[in-house]
C-alpha cells in the first residue's frame, strides 16, 4: 500500500492531468447526448422529405393548403431530382477530367456547357415552384412567402448549413458577366 502512495506522490501532475481529461470526456459526452438532435438553423433546410412544417408554421397554412403545399413540393423534388443527379455526374467527369494526362480542354467546355444547360433547368423549374407555391397563399401569406424565400436564398448563399450570411446592404450586388 505505501508503494502505490509513493507511486501517487510522485506523479501527481500526470494523475491530476489523467483525472481532468477524464472530466472533460464525461462532460463533453453528456453534452453529446443531451443537445437536440437537429443542428441550429438546419429547420430552414428545406428538403424533400421534411414535410414542409417551417412552411405551414411561418405562413400559418390551412389545413386544405398544407396538403397543396406538400403535393406542389412532392411534385418539384420528383421534377428537380434527376437534374441535381446529373448535375453531380457531370461535375464528376469534370474532376476525372482533371486529372487526365491529356487533358481535353474541349471536352472541359463542353461539359462546363452541359451543367450550364442543365442549372439552368433547374433553375426554371426552381421560379416554377415559386411561383405555384405563391398561387396557393392567401394574400395575407405572400408577403411572409416573400421573406421566407428571402431567408432561403440568403442562406443558400452560405452554403445552406444553417449559417447567417454576411449582410449584403453594405455593397453592391456582384455584377453580371
Amino acid at each position: 500500500m505505501d508503494g502505490q502512495m509513493d507511486y501517487f506522490t510522485k506523479n501527481r501532475l500526470l494523475f491530476w492531468a489523467v483525472a481532468i481529461l477524464i472530466v472533460l470526456n464525461v462532460i463533453g459526452l453528456i453534452s453529446l447526448w443531451t443537445r437536440p438532435s437537429r443542428p441550429r438553423g438546419a429547420a430552414l433546410r428545406l428538403g424533400p422529405d421534411d414535410g414542409g412544417k417551417i412552411m405551414e408554421e411561418r405562413l400559418r397554412l390551412g389545413p386544405d393548403q398544407v396538403e397543396a403545399f406538400e403535393q406542389i413540393r412532392r411534385v418539384h423534388f420528383e421534377r428537380t431530382r434527376p437534374i441535381v443527379e446529373n448535375m453531380h455526374y457531370i461535375r464528376l467527369e469534370l474532376v476525372a477530367e482533371t486529372f487526365r494526362p491529356d487533358l481535353d480542354r474541349e471536352r472541359v467546355e463542353t461539359l462546363l456547357a452541359e451543367l450550364g444547360t442543365e442549372q439552368a433547368e433547374f433553375d426554371r423549374l426552381l421560379f416554377e415552384h415559386f411561383e405555384e407555391l405563391k398561387g396557393a397563399c392567401r394574400p395575407e401569406q405572400i408577403d411572409r412567402l416573400k421573406q421566407l424565400f428571402a431567408e432561403l436564398m440568403e442562406m443558400k448563399r452560405a452554403g445552406g448549413h444553417g449559417q447567417r450570411p454576411t449582410p449584403r446592404h453594405d455593397r453592391p450586388p456582384p455584377r453580371r458577366r
